[in-house]
């Protein structure tokens, strides 16, 4: 039955899910794996200013950056802010690390995100091997990224 409402969405020009290969995670997935993914995911929008969550909270939900800018700070930017827009995710270090949010996130300006439980996330990868093996191909790269980064800085 799923499968035909995704046929519909073919049909109908109505493929609002597409919009989840801006985000690096889920770029190299296929439309239909696209559509499983919007039945787990959810907007939401936060005001300027208001925080969207705090360091040491449990993580329940990572973000996708729709719209708008968060300012980050915490155990990974030091003293430091570092402003995220567009594109960008919040949740995936906490995630692998302990599950406990590490920094704290605040609304640059008004924001739209998209959201997904942690469950829901780890559901869809253990659901969906293939998508799985390629969100955490990608989720590696980041990694590798950010180590890279920091050891750039220490130098």
């Amino acid at each position: 039955m799923v499968f035909w409402q995704w046929i519909k969405t073919l049909f109908s020009k109505q493929q609002l899910y597409m919009r989840y290969r801006d985000y690096a995670l889920f770029k190299n997935l296929g439309a239909f794996d696209l559509f499983l993914l919007d039945e787990r995911m959810h907007q939401r929008k936060f005001k300027k200013d208001e925080v969207i969550f705090e360091t040491g909270y449990p993580l329940e939900v990572i973000y996708f950056v729709t719209s708008g800018e968060i300012r980050l700070q915490g155990l990974y930017y030091g003293s430091e802010e570092k402003i995220i827009g567009p594109g960008h995710y919040l949740g995936l270090l906490d995630m692998y690390h302990s599950e406990i949010r590490s920094s704290t996130a605040v609304a640059h300006t008004d924001v739209m995100v998209d959201a997904i439980s942690q469950a829901d996330l780890m559901d869809y990868i253990h659901a969906r091997p293939r998508c799985g093996l390629k969100i955490l191909h990608t989720v590696c790269k980041d990694f590798c990224d950010l180590i890279f980064e920091e050891a750039a800085k220490a130098e």
